[in-house]
């Protein structure tokens, strides 16, 4: 099954990326963060099953979020 021809995925790219600042004391982070930014849908398992039909698990969606951290 894993070297079966309908299980090939294919060839896709995915685009990260992140940015930051730290304050001149380095207490204070704040980082913008997004994954699959440009919302691409990808499989990134697929297994043939019962000649009928193939099983496909589908990649994380776009995620964007904020992280903020202190140290003391």
């Amino acid at each position: 099954v894993l070297n079966h021809p309908n299980g090939k995925t294919g060839d896709f790219w995915l685009v990260d990326a992140s940015a930051g600042w730290t304050s001149n004391n380095e207490k204070w982070r704040v980082q913008a963060w997004c994954k699959n930014c440009f919302d691409k849908t990808y499989t990134n398992g697929l297994t043939p099953t019962a000649q009928f039909f193939n099983q496909h698990f589908y990649g994380y969606p776009q995620l964007y979020g904020l992280t903020l951290s202190f140290r003391q």
